[in-house]
């Protein structure tokens, strides 16, 4: 997991940062690795998504972007605000997914697939991982890849992800992708800002209270409650995963935290 949330924090790198530091930990992304699609805005099916691909020997991961200072405007109107239920019966009975997710999925799968695929048939395990709006992306790819193209995901790791579809989608999801862990972070409202009757969760909750307890499989749902101290720290919160999940290696597991990045802002963290 703390692996897969500093792959989730990379995917917001610039691409030749990204290489270093992936190249630091042992990690590749080839020359064609770095996915960016951009869709217009009315063009059938439009979005921004960004991806990574990185590989070692045995492992292929996925990692996908939230989004950013440059493309705040498209990811909202695109994406995140655009939470018309669109069904997908193909996905199973009675399955509704949040259609700008949805989109931002689609529009970068053909490039995700073709650039796991070599890694897929070479035998290697395959993780998928995502920050916000790519922790989203994540589990409608993770889903796609086994439901359509037989592709079983080893695990999928989201940090401060919203819900993407309706219980049936809940129910499917879970049993096609079983080894799914969705992290939260005490007081990150982005877990929940999609209406609760028409989207619902996937996978196991792990929950890090801003206490410095870490809850494996907690079963307690977070309340955000507005104050200016939670709107305030609102940024800070919701971009702290990897610090925290950093914090927790090195404090529990010494020696086994791999060093954080020089891009990497630990004060994002209070630290």
């Amino acid at each position: 997991a703390y692996l897969l949330s500093l792959l989730s924090w990379l995917a917001y790198a610039d691409g030749d940062v990204a290489v270093t530091q992936a190249a630091a930990w042992g990690l590749t992304i080839g020359p064609n690795d770095v996915i960016d699609v951009d869709t217009p805005y009315f063009a059938g099916m439009s979005g921004n998504t960004q991806a990574l691909i990185l590989s070692n020997a045995n492992t292929v991961f996925v990692a996908f972007r939230g989004s950013t200072d440059e493309s705040y405007f498209q990811d909202w109107l695109d994406n995140d605000l655009d939470v018309a239920p669109q069904p997908a019966g193909n996905w199973g009975s009675g399955v509704v997914l949040h259609h700008g997710f949805a989109e931002a999925m689609a529009i970068a799968y053909p490039a995700v697939k073709a650039r796991i695929a070599p890694h897929i048939a070479a035998g290697k395990k395959l993780w998928i991982t995502g920050h916000s709006l790519g922790g989203a992306i994540a589990k409608l790819t993770a889903y796609k890849l086994r439901h359509e193209d037989n592709i079983f995901t080893q695990g999928v790791h989201v940090f401060g992800a919203p819900p993407v579809g309706n219980t049936n989608w809940v129910t499917m999801y879970n049993s096609k992708v079983p080894s799914t862990y969705r992290w939260n972070i005490e007081h990150d409202p982005i877990p929940l800002i999609m209406p609760p009757l028409a989207f619902a969760h996937v996978g196991v909750r792990n929950n890090l209270y801003t206490n410095g307890e870490v809850m494996l499989g907690d079963t307690l749902v977070f309340v955000y409650v507005p104050s200016p101290a939670s709107i305030e720290n609102l940024a800070v919160t919701h971009m702290s995963y990897w610090c925290r999940l950093h914090e927790e290696v090195g404090q529990h597991v010494p020696n086994a935290a791999l060093p954080p990045p020089p891009e990497l802002d630990m004060t994002l963290c209070g630290g």
